[in-house]
C-alpha cells in the first residue's frame, strides 16, 4: 500500500509539474510579442474554425504557438467573435493583439481615390482593373439598373452618373461593386445635405444642381474658378442663351468618343448638346466634387458670359462677345500664352 501511494504522489507531482511547466509556457506565450517585419497579409475564410485560423498564424510565423492561441480564445471567450476577412499585421504584436483584431474585424483596406470629374465609364474601368473589388467590371451594368437607382434617393434618376461622390475611399477586399456605390451614394446624400435650405431658397431640385454642378467640373477643376464658371452659365440661362459647353458633346459621344472634338459634332444634335438644345444636360456628365455643387448655389457676383481656356488649365472671361472672340483669337487661333488685354476697339 505504502508503495503505490508513493507512486501516486509522484505521478501527481510529475503531473502536476507537466501543468505547472505548460501553464507557464502560457504565460510567457502571451506576454511575448513577435516582431513583424514586413507586413504579413492573413486571409480568413468564411466558415473556418479559431483552430483552422490559428494554424495557419503559427504556419506564417506571426504566433509561437496555435495550441496556445486557441487557449487564449477561450479564456477572453471570444471563441464566437471569429470574423472573416483580410487581415494585415506588422511590428512588435502579442497574441492577443493579433486574436483582437480577429475579433473586432479590423481588416486591412485598400485606398482608391475617384477624382472629381470622373464620368462613369472612367469610374468602371477604374473598377474593373482593382483586384479586390467583387464584379468590378460590371460596374455600368449596375450603375443604371432601376433596382440600384431606386435606392440612390433622386428619383428622376435614369443614371447613376453624377450621383457618386468622388472621394478617397477605404473598403476591404471583396466588396462588391454594389457595395462600392452605396458608399459613394451616401457620402453625396451627406454632401447634399448641407445644402438642402438652399436648394429649396433658390427652387431647384438635387438632379438640377449636380447637372449643371458636372458641367462646372468638367469646364475646370480649378476649383477657385468654379464659382465665375457657374455664374457665366446661370447668367446664359437668365437671358435664354444656350450654355454651349464642349464637355456635355463630348459626354453624348461617348464611350465611343475618339478624343478629336469636330464642328460636325457640335452641329449634330442629341440630348446631352448644348450647342442645339436649351437649358441644362438631362443627366449629369460627370461626378461634380463639393465645390462645384456649391458654386451652382453660390455662384461669383458677375455678368460674365462668356469664358475660354487660356492653355494654362485657367480661362479668360469675357461680359461682351466682342471681347471673348478678341480672346478666342488670343489664345486659341494665334496659341498666345501671354495674358490677354481687352482693347475695346
Amino acid at each position: 500500500m505504502r508503495t503505490i501511494l508513493i507512486v501516486n504522489v509522484i505521478l501527481l507531482l510529475i503531473i502536476g509539474g507537466y501543468f505547472l511547466f505548460k501553464y507557464r509556457q502560457y504565460q510567457e506565450f502571451q506576454r511575448t510579442p513577435v516582431e513583424i517585419g514586413d507586413p504579413a497579409t492573413l486571409v480568413i475564410e468564411k466558415g473556418m474554425s479559431w483552430k483552422a485560423v490559428a494554424k495557419k498564424l503559427a504556419e506564417s510565423g506571426l504566433i509561437a504557438d496555435e495550441r496556445y492561441l486557441y487557449y487564449l480564445v477561450k479564456e477572453k471567450k471570444w471563441d464566437k467573435l471569429l470574423k472573416a476577412g483580410e487581415y494585415e499585421f506588422q511590428g512588435a504584436l502579442l497574441p492577443e493583439d493579433i486574436a483582437r483584431a480577429i475579433t473586432e474585424g479590423k481588416v486591412k483596406l485598400y485606398t482608391v481615390t475617384i477624382p472629381e470629374g470622373f464620368n462613369k465609364y472612367d469610374l468602371a474601368a477604374l473598377l474593373a482593373r482593382l483586384p479586390w473589388v467583387r464584379d468590378g467590371g460590371e460596374f455600368l451594368k449596375y450603375c443604371d439598373a432601376p433596382r440600384i437607382l431606386r435606392e440612390l434617393g433622386i428619383p428622376e434618376a435614369t443614371t447613376c452618373e453624377g450621383l457618386l461622390f468622388p472621394s478617397t475611399y477605404k473598403f476591404p477586399r471583396d466588396i462588391g461593386v454594389e457595395e462600392v456605390i452605396a458608399v459613394m451614394d451616401k457620402r453625396m446624400q451627406e454632401v447634399l445635405s448641407k445644402y438642402r435650405d438652399r436648394m429649396k431658397q433658390k427652387g431647384v431640385k438635387p438632379y438640377q444642381v449636380l447637372a449643371l454642378a458636372s458641367v462646372i467640373e468638367k469646364e475646370s477643376g480649378l476649383r477657385d474658378e468654379q464659382p465665375r464658371i457657374a455664374a457665366v452659365f446661370l447668367n446664359r440661362l437668365r437671358k435664354g442663351m444656350k450654355l454651349q459647353s464642349d464637355p456635355t458633346v463630348i459626354y453624348g459621344k461617348l464611350p465611343a468618343f475618339n478624343g478629336n472634338l469636330t464642328r460636325a459634332d457640335l452641329e449634330a444634335d442629341h440630348p446631352h448638346n448644348t450647342y442645339t438644345r436649351q437649358g441644362i444636360p438631362p443627366t449629369p456628365i460627370a461626378a461634380p466634387g463639393e465645390m462645384a455643387i456649391r458654386s451652382v448655389l453660390e455662384p461669383a457676383a458677375t455678368d460674365e458670359l462668356f469664358f475660354v481656356a487660356t492653355g494654362g488649365g485657367a480661362h479668360h472671361f469675357s461680359v461682351t462677345y466682342e471681347e471673348h472672340s478678341a480672346a478666342v483669337e488670343h489664345y486659341q487661333v494665334k496659341g498666345l500664352r501671354t495674358p490677354f488685354v481687352w482693347k475695346k476697339r
